[in-house]
């Protein structure tokens, strides 16, 4: 009877432990910028962060929230594909997400309208003919 009880309490033991792995359900996207917020979704996280935390590519993820795990995707992430894996404090290790990183977007510029080159009031040259051919030696500068 003692020796069954020990058995049960076991198995039961095991079950808990089992159930209690992390696991990841979803990504907010499969493709991300550097830097950019990524909600990872799943359970047996933990209801406390403690020592838990989040590798994306093999490098820690900055969180914000630990129950939804709100991630950032690090700066320093490679470009490509990445693997994503929550890390529980007990040590668990969830399942893998592959997750593309892609570079950060720079910021957007107007383009330029292009001057148009006009002939300066200011510097008008000083136009001479050719004593021989009756016409200007030089051309009026442009200033663009």
């Amino acid at each position: 009877m003692i020796r069954a009880t020990r058995i049960m309490f076991m198995l039961l033991f095991a079950a808990a432990v089992a159930s209690a792995q992390p696991t990841i359900t979803a990504l907010s996207n499969t493709t991300a910028a550097r830097s950019s917020r990524l909600l990872i979704q799943g359970s047996g996280f933990g209801t406390a962060r403690g020592s838990g935390h989040v590798d994306i590519g093999g490098i820690v993820a900055p969180l914000t929230r630990w129950s939804d795990t709100l991630a950032y995707v690090p700066e320093k992430a490679a470009i490509g594909s990445a693997n994503v894996q929550v890390f529980d404090s007990a040590g668990l290790t969830s399942n893998t997400v592959s997750l593309k990183v892609t570079p950060r977007p720079g910021p957007s510029r107007p383009q330029r309208a292009q001057k148009s080159c006009q002939l300066s009031p200011r510097s008008r040259p000083n136009l001479s003919l050719s004593p021989t051919t009756s016409k200007a030696l030089t051309q009026p500068p442009k200033t663009c």
